[in-house]
């Protein structure tokens, strides 16, 4: 499989990874990241210079950081993550890795290559509303989600992404990933619910499934890609504030900017299990890397118009969102 993200990384693999379908692609010459699981990989453990961690080595071999696994043959490999990357594993290391392990791995990578080329992940909603876009910080499960699909209608208002998005000076990206959504998550014009989601809407009856009976009853949605639009500059970003007065209040930029940091740190990072190795090994600045994450969030931040959004429940979000924007 091949992935083209707005044309700015180009990447390569023939396992599952965290990039949207949205950016298949059939490129043609090298990739910028190259992601291989294989059935063994043929290098050994040297006798020397390793370091045990757990119940595994990891070494420096030229550009690699090699990693071993006392059992199941499970091993990585990472080469040059500050040039043209390749990442090698065996099948029982993504065996033995959680789904999650592995993806947050994946993404930890993707972040850094981005943060080379100039662009980076942010953890917000976004929509573009008459070509401008619109940004939705939020913790999570506080209405994120709900108030960028319940806006959402395809033709005013189209989707970037209800979870993350790519920050390029003071332009923003789609990163349209299917969204989770729960039977208390806001739909809008996409994705009714069925008759199992409305009865599962209760609070105390979701409660007692997700947690007595160790149900999942999330699903993930596709946005039609009609609905989608590739990129937009930014315009007004809106902080969910909580529960409350039905109203957006005007914020400074440093608001918006501790905000959007701070939730930005919820994501994988650039510390994710593994890279921290690779950091210790080849002496990478590795807090270079997180200011220039934070100058391009500074960037992007300082010229756009800035809310603070509260409502007596998560419908009141989106009304007072459209009151500011006059939709």
């Amino acid at each position: 499989m091949k992935y083209s993200i707005h044309g700015i990384l180009k990447v390569r693999t023939n396992v599952t990874v965290p990039i949207p379908e949205y950016f298949l692609d059939s490129f043609r010459g090298t990739p910028d990241l190259t992601i291989l699981s294989r059935k063994k990989l043929n290098f050994r453990r040297p006798v020397d210079n390793r370091i045990l961690k757990g119940n595994y080595y990891f070494w420096r071999d030229g550009d690699k950081l090699l990693i071993d696994y006392d059992f199941m043959n499970a091993k990585l490999s990472v080469e040059k993550l500050f040039g043209r990357t390749k990442v090698e594993c065996t099948n029982s290391l993504r065996r033995f890795c959680t789904g999650e392990s592995w993806q947050n791995l994946v993404f930890a990578i993707l972040s850094v290559k981005l943060i080379q080329k100039g662009y980076t992940f942010i953890h917000c909603g976004g929509l573009s509303y008459g070509g401008e876009g619109v940004l939705i910080a939020g913790m999570q499960d506080t209405g994120k989600s709900s108030t960028v699909l319940s806006l959402l209608d395809g033709r005013d208002f189209k989707f970037l992404g209800d979870d993350f998005l790519i920050l390029g000076g003071r332009r923003i990206y789609a990163y349209p990933k299917e969204v989770r959504v729960s039977p208390r998550t806001l739909r809008g014009r996409v994705g009714g619910q069925d008759l199992k989601e409305k009865i599962l809407k209760n609070r105390l009856l979701t409660t007692f499934v997700e947690r007595y009976l160790k149900k999942d009853i999330t699903r993930f949605l596709k946005i039609p890609r009609k609905y989608i639009v590739e990129k937009c500059d930014i315009g007004k970003i809106f902080v969910i504030g909580g529960y409350g007065e039905e109203k957006a209040i005007s914020v400074d930029a440093d608001r918006a900017l501790n905000a959007i940091s701070t939730l930005s740190l919820q994501m994988p990072n650039l510390l994710e299990t593994y890279l921290d190795m690779y950091y210790h090994l080849f002496d990478v600045p590795v807090f270079k890397l997180v200011r220039e994450k934070e100058k391009m969030i500074r960037k992007a931040v300082e010229t756009a118009e800035c809310f603070v959004v509260t409502g007596p429940h998560l419908e009141g979000y989106s009304r007072a969102i459209k009151k500011v924007l006059g939709a």
